[in-house]
């Protein structure tokens, strides 16, 4: 066995961390630079000074960014000509801060979408992500994943993409709105999940993986009912940590191969098409790693089957779990089967069972089932 790991140089964790941020960025080179969401301005401004200085503030409100929001940010801060640039936010402004700062300028998405094609870039900027969500992973991942007009959304992976700073304050997820703390952390989940179930799985990322879904499964429901102290923040933020962690190794399967196909279709929030994905996809995989699948139910509800636990814990979520509480009708399954297997291919490879036309047919069929 043998695998290769890239995380960030530096990882800091820890409530009330960011008061500790102004002066780590006296040690980092200048002139610095913040992209930050809109929603969370405010609340991180305090903390983004150089010796009681503001760093210049880049308002940040693109959702399901493309490669023109790589462009534009680059356009945006080519006066500047910034030595540092620092991402506030979620996966979408975490992202393209990590294209902005670690792809060279004349490289374009064709040139780098797919795996290993990013080149070193020695004069890049360093960069220091803090995210805002638990979460996409996109702080300690080697990926950033952008609206594709081809494939709907695709990725770009490499170890020149690995952020040289992550900075993560679980305070910061109390900020977002409560269906954002719930669609990101079913996404934290299902990187657990799905690194525990990859071909690419390893000893390392398996321990990390089972951890992440304890964490996930016990806390996240606490948060989403108004449990919303320190502790229970801090157990949510360093189960998405650790599904970042599990993901960036082992890989993930077909559950995000097919949710960007849910996600386009019906508008849905990465993390709720991972959602409704979950049973039906845990279910298919069963057959192929039956112990491994039963080691992960073990976190959830008592049920009859494994759609049925599932459900069960997204049910005090207040989670729908069926396409049709999203304006789907069964007849769309030929269509969103077709889609799902030719977007999906990339993650595909990865899953623990292979998966064909019919297979995903039936996993859509599923999606309807009450």
């Amino acid at each position: 066995m043998t695998y290769s790991i890239h995380w960030p140089h530096h990882i800091q964790f820890g409530t009330q961390s960011l008061e500790q941020l102004p002066q780590f960025l006296e040690t980092l080179p200048k002139p610095i630079v913040a992209v930050v969401d809109n929603g969370v301005r405010s609340f991180v401004e305090p903390f983004l000074k150089v010796r009681g200085k503001s760093c210049l503030l880049i308002t940040n409100t693109t959702i399901n960014p493309s490669w023109d929001a790589v462009s534009d940010l680059r356009h945006r801060i080519a006066g500047i000509r910034p030595k540092t640039i620092i991402g506030v936010g979620g996966g979408s402004t975490l992202d393209v801060v990590k294209a902005v700062s670690h792809v060279p300028p004349e490289l374009n998405w064709t040139d780098i979408r797919g795996v290993n094609r990013i080149p070193e870039w020695p004069e890049r900027m360093t960069s220091v992500l803090i995210p805002t969500t638990a979460g996409t992973g996109s702080e300690i991942s080697p990926s950033i994943v952008l609206a594709d007009p081809e494939l709907n959304k695709a990725a770009a992976t490499s170890p020149n993409l690995v952020a040289d700073v992550a900075w993560i304050d679980p305070l910061m997820i109390l900020t977002a709105p409560l269906n954002v703390t719930r669609d990101s952390g079913i996404d934290a989940l299902t990187h657990s999940i799905e690194a525990y179930l990859a071909l690419g799985h390893n000893p390392l990322t398996d321990a990390i993986a089972l951890k992440g879904i304890e964490l996930i499964v016990g806390f996240l429901p606490r948060l989403v009912s108004g449990d919303r102290n320190e502790a229970v923040a801090e157990a949510v933020s360093q189960g998405s940590l650790l599904g970042g962690f599990a993901f960036s190794v082992a890989g993930l399967g077909a559950i995000h191969g097919l949710s960007y196909t849910l996600s386009h279709r019906y508008g849905l929030s990465h993390g709720r098409s991972n959602a409704l994905l979950l049973g039906p996809v845990l279910s298919f995989n069963q057959s192929a790693a039956p112990n491994r699948v039963s080691t992960i139910l073990a976190q959830f509800p008592e049920g009859a089957t494994t759609v049925s636990r599932i459900r069960e814990w997204l049910h005090t979520l207040g989670v729908p779990p069926t396409l049709h509480n999203y304006g789907g009708s069964i007849t769309d399954c030929d269509s969103l089967s077709d889609e799902g297997f030719r977007t999906g291919q990339r993650l595909f490879g990865n899953n623990v069972r292979p998966i064909t036309p019919q297979d995903v047919q039936n996993i859509m069929e599923g999606l309807f089932e009450t």
